[in-house]
């Protein structure tokens, strides 16, 4: 039992050195998406977390989870990209809102999204 424990312990860690790995190698990648404008950075950062998602979902076995976390690296930008487009579509005495509002929203996600996820898989 304990051996089965250390084994997930370490997958545990090389899937998130992946992910950070594969988010930090990346990031001149996506910066020379920035001419397309925020809008496609957000939306191609939906698509990848959506298909990472699917692929963790049907994963077979560890190797899949672990292409999932990186396809999710490689495509990782929403909130980073999502705060400068509610810098830029919104009026300076409004700004305050709009991040407000997008704070809730990923508040709302971490706190509904693993609820939801229990409920659907049971």
């Amino acid at each position: 039992m304990a051996r089965t424990a250390g084994r997930a312990g370490l997958h545990l860690r090389h899937r998130a050195a992946r992910y950070a790995c594969a988010r930090s190698h990346h990031a001149r990648a996506r910066r020379t998406l920035r001419p397309l404008g925020r809008r496609p950075i957000v939306l191609l950062s939906n698509v990848g977390l959506g298909l990472d998602y699917i692929v963790i979902a049907l994963a077979p076995n560890v190797v899949w989870l672990l292409v999932g976390r990186v396809l999710s690296g490689l495509t990782s930008a929403s909130i980073t990209a999502a705060g400068a487009y509610v810098a830029d579509v919104t009026e300076e005495r409004e700004r305050a809102a709009g991040f407000a509002m997008l704070g809730a929203a990923f508040g709302l996600g971490f706190v509904l999204g693993p609820a939801l996820g229990g409920l659907l898989g049971s």
